[in-house]
């Protein structure tokens, strides 16, 4: 129950966070029990169950999330989709970029992903400009387009999961977890963390309230019941918490 418990806080979140785009958040966890099959009864949540948006937010499952959405773009270059439409397939490139170079800036710029990215942007801008300048002598080639995009997709395919993973981690402005998740080893990748908060923290012992603070969190924020308030105010003084 926990996990689902986690995954409904970051899809509340997620719904006032998509008007901060500059703004990194994953969301960490076991990920059969996240996003995984499950059998009649079970709490987990079925992968079936989850929008395809908050794939793109799990740690394991966001270099796999990010490629499904380059390959549609793909396709819908190759089938003539933006042929009408430039300026949609320069916004939807342009995320693209925005999500490599806030994410995994150095394992993008190790496979040459970023550079094939930015030269399929750069040809797109040059012909949208030309066409604002009332230039007709520039004509678009989807086939040089098309080939540029297919070796940024290979390029894509060089990333090393693991590498993309830690690196995912240390570039979150937002990490969402559980107690016991706080404390996996990728976790050591992360930034310095300012402020560590709890929920439902009556829920929970003392012993796992301190999972999280190998991360040497500078604040602590703990929300429960006012029942409870006094008896984690304690955790939070013998920790030297403010």
């Amino acid at each position: 129950m926990q996990q689902k418990a986690i995954l409904a806080i970051t899809k509340r979140f997620l719904s006032i966070w998509k008007e901060n785009p500059l703004f990194n958040c994953i969301l960490v966890g076991v990920q059969e029990e996240l996003i995984g099959s499950t059998t009649e009864g079970s709490t987990h949540i079925a992968a079936e169950s989850v929008e395809p948006s908050m794939r793109g937010f799990f740690l394991y499952t966001w270099l796999e999330s990010f490629t499904a959405n380059a390959q549609n773009i793909f396709r819908n270059i190759k089938s003539s989709y933006y042929q009408k439409n430039l300026h949609q397939l320069l916004n939807h490139l342009s995320s693209l970029l925005q999500q490599l170079n806030h994410s995994i800036p150095t394992q993008a710029e190790k496979t040459k992903s970023l550079q094939t990215l930015r030269s399929v942007i750069d040809t797109v801008e040059a012909v949208l400009l030309s066409s604002k300048q009332g230039n007709k002598d520039i004509t678009f080639n989807w086939k040089d387009v098309s080939e540029t995009f297919h070796s940024f997709l290979l390029n894509v395919s060089k990333i090393d999961p693991k590498s993309a993973m830690k690196e995912l981690v240390s570039t979150a402005n937002i990490i969402f977890c559980t107690l016991h998740t706080s404390g996996i080893s990728l976790l050591k990748y992360s930034r310095k963390i300012d402020d560590l908060v709890i929920d439902e923290a009556a829920a929970a012992t003392e012993v796992d309230c301190c999972i999280p603070f190998f991360l040497q969190p500078r604040r602590l924020s703990i929300e429960c019941d006012h029942q409870s308030v006094s008896f984690h105010h304690q955790k939070g003084r013998c920790c030297n918490f403010r």
